[in-house]
């Protein structure tokens, strides 16, 4: 849903660059620390793109485009209310 630089690597060089993305799982949204792998720079997915995952209680798992199993740790989470109609 969003992308944002994770404040913390904000003072770091760009080799250590990581994000805090919001990712949608049925009503919760839950923000995930996502740090690329070597020689990658951005996030891979685009918002809107829907992926599998594995939610669990303190991590997120998905697999890369390569099918490669990533393990992504919950920074926070957050129920969205469900609106009337739908």
């Amino acid at each position: 849903m969003a992308v944002k630089p994770h404040k913390a690597a904000a003072a770091t060089d760009d080799s250590a660059t990581s994000y805090d993305v919001s990712v949608r799982v049925a009503d919760v949204v839950y923000v995930v620390l996502y740090i690329p792998p070597p020689g990658v720079r951005t996030v891979q997915y685009a918002a809107g793109r829907e992926v599998l995952v594995l939610v669990g209680n303190k991590k997120i798992t998905y697999n890369d485009i390569l099918g490669n199993s990533i393990d992504v740790p919950i920074l926070s989470r957050n129920t969205i209310s469900k609106q009337s109609g739908r």
